[in-house]
């Protein structure tokens, strides 16, 4: 055989292995996606959660509210970080109410990659508070069986915008919370002192994501935020229709706002 012709067998063959790679590639990413991925993830939490909840009650017998929020951000971004290494696609919402001496706390963390508004109101015309996104800021880092309860590589006062923490007395052992991604409006039903996790896919390439909580996946609807927005009455504030601060992605779903390069105004 000739060189041209050795040249045309290995030019086949290279074409062959491309091919062959992207299509893994696809497969890995359509199978990181499944429900199997998801039930993974939330089940981790469950055991990892109960861990933590036994570890810090045993460390602190006094435990204030002050000491559970910082171990609960060290804990929520390790757990993030060894997510990641299982699944890099997926984003975390963590929620977590706890009781001190008969005062109650929501503690909220955000590590979607953009804000989302929460509230105890599925108007969200009162007691509605924006939270930062910190998922674009967490690498993976950990493998499963090194879990840490002391993150490395960031601080915690780095995503402290990622984590706010909200007076819940009197609401009960359950209670409703509403939180909004991106225009689709969520509810969850927070029990007291169970932590929860709710993972969210990133939005595939018809704007659609997959949100999952407890072994289900979450169905939530449609929020027209410039509607909503719009017919509020002239003496109405509340911080979801506020334009100074919004991140470019929650900026554009209201029109009463324009992104102006790096932040958001209103028009």
């Amino acid at each position: 055989m000739d060189t041209k012709g050795q040249v045309y067998i290995l030019a086949a063959l290279l074409l062959i292995l491309v091919i062959f790679g992207l299509a893994t590639m696809v497969n890995v990413i359509n199978a990181d996606l499944t429900d199997n991925a998801f039930e993974e993830i939330s089940k981790d939490y469950e055991r990892e959660s109960s861990r933590f909840l036994t570890h810090v009650i045993g460390k602190y017998p006094d435990l204030t509210f002050e000491t559970l929020s910082q171990e609960y951000i060290a804990f929520t971004l390790d757990f993030t970080r060894y997510s990641r290494t299982q699944n890099p696609h997926f984003g975390l919402l963590y929620l977590f109410d706890y009781e001190i001496e008969g005062i109650s706390q929501l503690f909220i963390g955000n590590y979607l990659n953009h804000e989302i508004v929460v509230s105890s109101d599925d108007i969200l015309d009162r007691n509605d508070h924006i939270v930062d996104g910190c998922g674009s800021q967490i690498q993976a880092g950990y493998s499963f069986e090194g879990f840490s309860f002391s993150p490395e590589g960031i601080s915690l006062s780095e995503i402290s915008m990622c984590n706010i923490t909200l007076d819940s007395s009197g609401q009960g052992i359950s209670y409703p919370i509403y939180f909004l991604i991106g225009d689709i409006l969520y509810i969850s039903t927070i029990t007291a002192s169970v932590p929860e996790v709710i993972i969210a896919s990133r939005e595939d390439t018809n704007n659609q994501r997959r949100v999952f909580l407890n072994e289900e996946f979450m169905k939530g609807k449609l929020f027209n935020t410039n509607e909503y927005c719009s017919n509020l009455e002239p003496d109405t504030t509340n911080n979801l229709c506020r334009c100074e601060g919004r991140d470019e992605t929650i900026c554009t779903f209201n029109s009463l706002c324009i992104w102006n390069k790096t932040i958001c105004q209103k028009v």
